[in-house]
């Protein structure tokens, strides 16, 4: 069971995510943007630790986070649906999700995407 959740990052504060992570040791490979872009930072967290997640930015991860590069035209939630297409296909095996959440404005909310998840929804 896994609980995803997606943030999108304009350049200058993915930069800054990317440098912490990556001299905390806490990833150890991620893109540099192209200009003009945007990164969704994907991150797989167990869902027991979903509320600690949303409240501190801490949970348990599963998997280092994923990172998709999009134009400003794309859409926050289509950009989450691109990356959590390219999570399953590194995750390589069956997995039960819960609708993946994503971060807009100062929050986190559940996005659906129009499908229906095997796992119930996050309730904060």
């Amino acid at each position: 069971m896994v609980q995803l959740a997606g943030r999108p990052l304009e350049a200058d504060d993915y930069a800054r995510w990317r440098e912490r992570k990556l001299r905390r040791g806490q990833i150890s490979t991620a893109p540099v943007l192209a200009p003009g872009r945007y990164a969704l930072v994907l991150v797989a967290i167990e869902p027991a630790t979903t509320g600690q997640f949303t409240r501190h930015g801490a949970g348990s991860h599963l998997t280092p986070p994923t990172v998709g590069e999009f134009r400003p035209t794309v859409e926050p939630t289509v950009a989450l649906a691109a990356t959590l297409a390219s999570w399953l296909e590194l995750f390589g095996r069956p997995v039960a999700l819960a609708p993946p959440l994503l971060h807009t404005g100062q929050r986190w909310r559940v996005a659906d995407l129009g499908h229906q998840w095997p796992l119930a929804p996050y309730q904060s």
